[in-house]
């Protein structure tokens, strides 16, 4: 917990220094003078100490995952702070270890076996369909991820979470059973018939630079298997 206070008190102090305080509705980030900030904060509060990934390795309890979640939210810009980073930070922010340890194994999880042993005596179906604790507050993150995406940064901030996601894992959406990826890079039945104008415009150079993404990524695959 005092991790935590000291990360979102660092980023508060960070988004005063950029901007007066009748903007900080929505705070932005500058790289240079915070990524270094935010590059402590995932690495030592959310990796190391929240997710057990330090040289003092702690197993990570559901109230540690809620908090590395909450420090996400409050990094990408889909929480109350509104602090919105640049697109270039988010790689930084999802980093493999970030998407696996507070997305990928909450949304792929049980809710264990206590949980499970307790299901199944009351609905007597085997401990099926039981899900992890914290996957509704999960699954409520992960649709608010592309919230901040305004049109001066749409390709740039959509293409950076769709990248960190995939590079995660190229699996995601069919892991989580949900639709992110997909909801952030607009692919969506028809999505296109809709906009118009400057909208379908930059659409289309969100599907042109994840079709890039997808040939450098074959490019530099190791083996047939990793490319498909």
């Amino acid at each position: 917990v005092e991790s935590l206070e000291k990360a979102e008190t660092s980023l508060a102090t960070a988004g005063e220094t950029i901007l007066p305080q009748s903007q900080m509705a929505r705070r932005t980030l500058k790289r240079a003078e915070n990524g270094l900030i935010i590059e402590k904060i995932i690495h030592h509060v959310v990796v190391s100490l929240l997710l057990g990934k330090g040289e003092e390795s702690i197993s990570p309890t559901h109230e540690r995952r809620s908090l590395a979640l909450r420090i996400i939210q409050t990094l990408i810009g889909s929480k109350d702070m509104n602090i919105v980073i640049p697109s270039s930070l988010i790689e930084n922010i999802l980093c493999p270890t970030v998407v696996e340890g507070v997305f990928l194994n909450v949304m792929c999880a049980s809710g264990g076996l206590a949980k499970k042993k307790a299901k199944s005596t009351e609905a007597g179906n085997d401990g099926r369909g039981v899900e992890h604790y914290l996957k509704p507050l999960t699954s409520a993150a992960l649709l608010r991820l592309s919230d901040h995406s305004s049109a001066d940064d749409f390709v740039n901030r959509r293409m950076a979470l769709a990248k960190a996601l995939l590079t995660s894992d190229p699996r995601f959406d069919m892991l989580t059973k949900t639709q992110t990826v997909s909801s952030i890079l607009m692919l969506e039945r028809n999505v296109s018939e809709k906009l118009q104008g400057f909208e379908k415009q930059q659409v289309l150079e969100l599907w042109d630079s994840y079709v890039t993404f997808l040939e450098e990524q074959i490019i530099k695959a190791k083996n047939l298997h990793s490319a498909t």
